[in-house]
């Protein structure tokens, strides 16, 4: 797999081995609604500053939307990002609604493990040992059987929950 890996098309992707990023940069880009990204228990990883495991970024076409996008069942470990819900680091991409985490460990993060926008759903996942954020949320969204320990801040939320 070359980087950054985009996906561009509604389906599930999976994991079938760990993945170490060399060099910084973004990992995989999604560019889709209806995207299902299955960690298969495998770790998206790296030791550069600055690395976006995964982020969810407007295409370039005009009136863009993003819905359901989940991403599931693995490790997001020592990036600056594990899960970035933006165009660019700190603005949301405020068209991506729907996202779903689930079973997911996050550590080592230094600047947040997710960055997720509206109508998000974080379930049974892990943050531990993430320097700056382990979560920062936004409006109407649920955090369930969630573990948070040794972080920098667990949980930021910009509007209501």
């Amino acid at each position: 797999m070359s980087f950054p890996y985009v996906i561009d098309t509604p389906g599930v992707y999976r994991f079938t081995s760990d993945i170490n990023l060399i060099g910084g940069g973004t990992a995989i880009f999604i560019e889709a609604s209806d995207v299902t990204l299955d960690l298969g228990g495998f770790t998206l990883r790296t030791d550069t500053p600055g690395a976006i495991g995964i982020r969810a970024a407007l295409p370039t076409t005009a009136n863009a939307t993003y819905d359901n996008l989940t991403i599931k069942n693995g490790t997001l470990e020592g990036l600056a990002f594990g899960f970035l819900s933006s165009n660019a680091p700190g603005a949301f991409a405020t068209d991506l609604e729907h996202t779903t985490v689930r079973d997911l460990n996050v550590r080592g993060c230094a600047s947040a493990g997710l960055v997720l926008s509206d109508h998000a759903r974080v379930v049974d996942c892990r943050f531990y040992d993430n320097s700056g954020l382990a979560v920062l949320i936004d409006s109407e969204s649920v955090i369930e059987r969630c573990d948070f320990t040794e972080n920098g801040t667990g949980l930021s939320v910009e509007r209501r929950c």
